[in-house]
């Protein structure tokens, strides 16, 4: 796949946010809210889960449009002529992939090459494997505002939660190709056709082989529109997205460049979570707690 730093996007910026809460079962947070806590903090680590676990159901679901088969014919023929008939457009051995999905020699021998069968073939499988691209693919969240209320509302659990302050490195963070990259909003799910898929693909696996056969540019905005693009009701988030793509499952991931600087504590948090917070963290990073602004619907930190 793309490295999510080889688009050109805005700056990064200097700073963003992540709003996370405590739950009300103990067992929980000892579980998950802790754990959390200490690996952003102390290991610059982060929990990271699949595009298909994200709470918007049209993450990473853009409208797929099947190409004309004389179109995926033709992509397979000029494929052929640079990469060799022993390759599949994914990259890999063809012989071996079609093992792979169960596929017996005697039967796909009519499925090699660019012929009318592999073409459909072909499409068959971009549109049915889709959903391993996004199983495969795991991000974090983060935003450019801590002061949205509509964030603490919705991502702080009623103001009750917390919101950690990263300060963000860009040199480490270009270095580990896991972004961030900003999300675009858009009021129309983004197309992708067949052959833009089938290209992309090759791209990320076989570009150290042959960039000049790949048209980037439109790798690039395949890429914006596979993982980059959300409706545009999620626009107040804000959002920024670091990406690891490998096939292990939901987990925590480095996050080199991702410095935890200072933790703000909701409105209506307890007290008991400020004091615990302190104790466990208050060595390393500044803790503040917010308040009502007196004049504005808006947030400040107490004095």
């Amino acid at each position: 796949m793309n490295k999510i730093t080889d688009i050109i996007r805005p700056e990064i910026p200097k700073t963003l946010y992540r709003f996370i809460s405590p739950s009300q079962e103990p067992e929980e947070n000892v579980r998950k809210f802790w754990p959390d806590l200490e690996n952003a903090i102390h290991r610059q680590r982060h929990y990271m889960a699949s595009l298909s676990q994200q709470n918007d159901p049209f993450e990473a679901r853009p409208s797929f449009i099947a190409s004309k088969l004389k179109d995926v014919r033709g992509y397979l023929r000029r494929f052929e002529a640079v990469f060799g008939k022993d390759r599949s457009f994914t990259g890999t051995n063809i012989a071996a992939e079609f093992q792979l999905h169960g596929v017996a020699a005697k039967d796909y021998r009519g499925l090699v090459g660019h012929t009318l069968e592999a073409a459909k073939y072909v499409t068959r499988e971009i549109h049915a494997g889709f959903p391993r691209v996004r199983e495969a693919t795991k991000i974090k969240c983060f935003s450019e505002e801590w002061a949205n209320l509509l964030m603490w509302s919705h991502y702080g659990n009623g103001h009750r939660g917390i919101c950690l302050c990263y300060s963000v490195d860009e040199t480490q963070m270009q270095a580990s190709h896991i972004g961030p990259v900003q999300v675009d909003y858009a009021t129309e799910r983004p197309k992708i056709s067949t052959v833009e898929m089938m290209e992309y693909i090759g791209h990320a696996k076989l570009k150290h082989e042959n960039e000049k056969f790949f048209n980037t540019n439109r790798t690039q905005k395949t890429f914006e529109h596979l993982f980059l693009t959300k409706a545009i009701d999620w626009k107040y988030e804000k959002e920024w997205r670091i990406s690891h793509i490998d096939d292990r499952g939901p987990g925590y991931r480095a996050t080199p460049g991702m410095e935890v600087t200072e933790i703000l504590v909701g409105k209506n948090a307890d007290q008991d979570l400020f004091t615990e917070l302190n104790v466990r963290f208050g060595d390393v990073v500044k803790i503040s707690r917010l308040k009502f602004d007196p004049d504005n619907y808006a947030l400040c930190r107490e004095t």
